[in-house]
């Protein structure tokens, strides 16, 4: 075979070696493609998650027939849940083909910490309320629920408390925090006392109201008030709550001082006494302000020699926070006689004459009788000078002047519980003698006059022991004059009918 035809052979097999593997080429490259660009069938869904839960390719897969055999990867070596809405690129395999896709992916974080005011009331808790985040994924379906149902928030104590929940399964909890954190509430009232007078802070405020109030409150001043002096003052009341909630409220506080003198009670209008004999100076007496109440008082006493006949006097003084004093002197008489044997001879007598239930009236009217029966009228001019000798002469003498006859009757009614005083004739022109007789007070009928000596029993016959104003200046009109002439200013009203 010559050269050239032989050379042109190899030629042409080459030619048919480069079409063949053009082919295969062709072929290889198309399978290739093929292979790895066809699509198929495929379904993702999009993914709630809670932060922190790990995040693998599957979950992006729902469970249907459509995605059985598919396997799912990430583009990038791991994907990164930060909390919001993100994409995920993905990539998924079905034997020789595969497909570069994306996928949603919603992180959703919880609210850590929620508070509630204690005692107030609040809607029921909701799950979905527990996510901040929640409106990300609106139109996603997701379950959020309360693996523990809750109690209404009106229930829960003061402290703090554990809501456990779950988001798609997955465990969460939130802490609540029950608290107290407002000021009590109040009213303030404005207080008007009398000086001197204590207060509380309580006494400023009412309808106190704290939802903790079953705990305690702390009530107090903020500073003290002065009750010692005569003018209005802002009193500031702190409410507090164990919890350290607390407010401040301001209320007036007034004060009233004594307009009038203080006064004694049961102060005797002349004290007597045997020499050598203990004086109770305090017995019986008792001293109070124009508001009632009681005072100290102080007896000045240092003159009277208990151990030598004589008079003496006695000052008693007291005064109110207001700064009116009252100072009363009262005559001391030591004398001879005894007062023992005097006291005895009353307390007998009143046994004899008083029986049960007789009224204060028919008390008086039996000492009268008892009085007019034991002692005969005499002029003395002068003499005994106590209320205790005077009667001391009446028991031993039975004779005596208008003072015998007042002593002995004073020291029976005194004894007997009978309201009464001592009453004398006002000193004038028209007499250059003294009358002294008594005012009494029997069962609260009013003062009247009560004079037992015989001269005013021969007058006055058919009312002799009691009688009224009206009856006493008509004795001194008509009978005798200017007799029952007194000061009226120095005694209390008389009943005039």
């Amino acid at each position: 075979m010559p050269a050239n035809k032989k050379k042109q052979n190899m030629k042409n097999l080459w030619k048919i070696y480069l079409s063949a593997f053009a082919v295969f080429l062709a072929l290889g490259l198309g399978l290739y493609w093929w292979t790895n660009h066809a699509l198929f069938d495929y379904e993702l869904t999009p993914v709630v998650i809670l932060e922190g839960q790990p995040v693998t390719p599957d979950i992006f897969v729902p469970d249907t027939e459509k995605m059985q055999g598919v396997t799912v990867l990430f583009h990038e070596p791991q994907v990164q849940a930060a909390p919001g809405e993100s994409t995920v690129s993905l990539k998924l395999e079905r034997d020789l083909r595969s497909i570069d896709t994306d996928a949603k992916l919603y992180v959703l974080t919880p609210i850590k910490e929620i508070t509630h005011e204690f005692g107030e009331s609040a809607p029921p808790l909701r799950a979905a309320d527990l996510i901040s985040n929640a409106n990300i994924a609106q139109g996603i379906p997701y379950d959020v629920s309360f693996t523990k149902q809750p109690l209404s928030l009106d229930k829960y104590a003061i402290g703090e408390h554990t809501l456990q929940l779950s988001l798609n399964g997955a465990p969460f909890e939130v802490n609540l925090i029950v608290a107290d954190t407002k000021p009590p509430a109040a009213t303030p009232l404005d207080l008007i006392v009398m000086i001197g007078d204590p207060v509380r802070p309580e006494d400023f405020v009412t309808d106190v109201f704290d939802h903790s109030l079953g705990a305690g409150l702390f009530i107090s001043f903020v500073e003290e008030p002065n009750v010692f002096i005569g003018r209005s003052q802002i009193v500031q009341i702190l409410i507090e709550d164990i919890y350290g909630n607390f407010d401040i409220f301001n209320a007036s506080l007034s004060i009233k001082l004594n307009e009038s003198s203080p006064t004694f009670t049961g102060l005797p209008a002349v004290i007597e006494s045997t020499v050598d004999n203990t004086i109770l100076y305090r017995v019986g007496v008792s001293a109070f302000d124009d508001f009632g109440r009681e005072l100290e008082f102080s007896v000045d006493a240092d003159n009277v020699d208990p151990f030598t006949v004589g008079a003496y006097t006695a000052i008693y003084k007291t005064g109110d926070l207001s700064g009116n004093v009252t100072s009363v002197e009262v005559p001391v008489y030591i004398v001879s006689i005894n007062v023992e044997y005097v006291d005895n001879w009353v307390n007998y007598t009143l046994a004899q004459i008083l029986r049960d239930g007789m009224t204060q009236l028919e008390q008086a009217q039996a000492i009268w009788k008892c009085v007019q029966n034991t002692v005969s009228y005499i002029d003395m001019r002068g003499g005994v000078k106590t209320v205790y000798e005077a009667a001391y002469h009446a028991i031993t003498a039975r004779r005596g002047d208008c003072y015998i006859f007042y002593s002995l009757s004073e020291l029976l009614l005194t004894r007997a519980g009978i309201p009464n005083m001592r009453i004398e004739r006002r000193d004038d022109r028209w007499y250059s003698s003294t009358h002294i007789w008594s005012l009494i007070n029997p069962d609260e009928l009013g003062w009247h006059h009560y004079d037992s000596s015989i001269t005013t029993s021969i007058i006055l016959r058919d009312q002799r022991y009691f009688f009224t104003q009206s009856q006493a200046e008509y004795i001194t009109s008509n009978f005798r004059w200017g007799y029952y002439d007194y000061d009226p200013e120095l005694y209390p009203d008389v009943v005039y009918e």
